[in-house]
């Protein structure tokens, strides 16, 4: 996965004919797509190539419950494109995007945890964008799995970024709700069948991804969810890699991720001077 390269005025075109279409019009998986399904994958792949010689993988990992439907929707609609566009201009030129869609494995779900491939292209990063089954689940435990991207991407992903350069790839979580502090291994075994032996705590599973992934969440509730930040467990867990969105609607992830990719990106490349 990984080959060509993202055409801003394609990606622009498509978001706009987006536009014209519902949610419901855009994503239209009405279940757990077999392509995305992480159970018995084994492993995700970030690779360089001839085309792509020092690939960045970047995960992101989007709440597809009731109260978050409207952030993949967003992103396919408007601000994809400006994503790329700023992360790509300010020099890092290999990035390989990894949709994830997550939800709330306590609640009996169908997917809570979703599983995209590596991609460069814009109409391959589409695909599995919208490809994510909105569940619309979650409820009122206030907490959501974000761990599980976690937990996928620390057995699951392997990287030329880090076997090769030993270069961090990033991690960004986006949702409205507090961190699960605890998967259990009922629900790493029937999401994941990867023979998951005791249940995983999230704080001790994050100390292992954050030693290959820079790892962040932006927290986006709004005021019209009624989840404030500091009701939540996100800087406890991140610190200042926990970012809150300031706009109701979310659309400020337009600026907040570049700068996250791009200063990892950097910091990177600076280390290695």
């Amino acid at each position: 996965m990984g080959g060509g390269s993202y055409d801003y005025v394609a990606s622009r075109t498509r978001s706009v004919s987006y536009q014209k279409q519902t949610r419901e019009e855009v994503f239209t998986q009405r279940h757990l797509d077999s392509q995305m399904n992480p159970r018995g994958v084994r492993i995700r792949e970030s690779r360089d190539s001839e085309e792509h010689p020092e690939s960045f993988p970047i995960i992101i990992a989007l709440d597809e419950t009731g109260s978050m439907g409207h952030i993949p929707e967003l992103l396919i609609k408007n601000v994809l494109p400006d994503i790329m566009e700023a992360i790509i201009n300010a020099g890092v030129p290999n990035p390989q995007i990894c949709f994830m869609g997550i939800g709330d494995c306590n609640f009996n779900e169908e997917g809570p945890l979703q599983i995209g491939q590596f991609e460069s292209s814009d109409e391959l990063m589409e695909k599995w964008l919208t490809k994510i089954y909105l569940e619309g689940k979650g409820g009122g435990n206030r907490m959501e799995s974000y761990p599980l991207a976690w937990y996928f991407a620390d057995r699951h992903v392997v990287t030329d970024s880090w076997e090769k350069r030993h270069k961090k790839g990033v991690l960004i979580t986006i949702g409205d709700e507090p961190c699960q502090r605890i998967l259990t291994k009922e629900q790493l075994d029937r999401y994941l069948d990867d023979g998951a032996e005791a249940d995983v705590i999230s704080s001790e599973l994050l100390e292992r991804v954050k030693e290959k992934w820079h790892v962040f969440h932006i927290h986006c509730d709004g005021s019209r969810y009624g989840y404030r930040y500091n009701e939540t467990n996100w800087e406890k867990y991140l610190g200042i890699n926990a970012v809150t969105s300031k706009l109701e609607d979310g659309s400020d992830i337009a600026e907040i991720i570049p700068k996250l990719v791009i200063s990892c990106y950097r910091d990177a490349q600076s280390i290695e001077e």
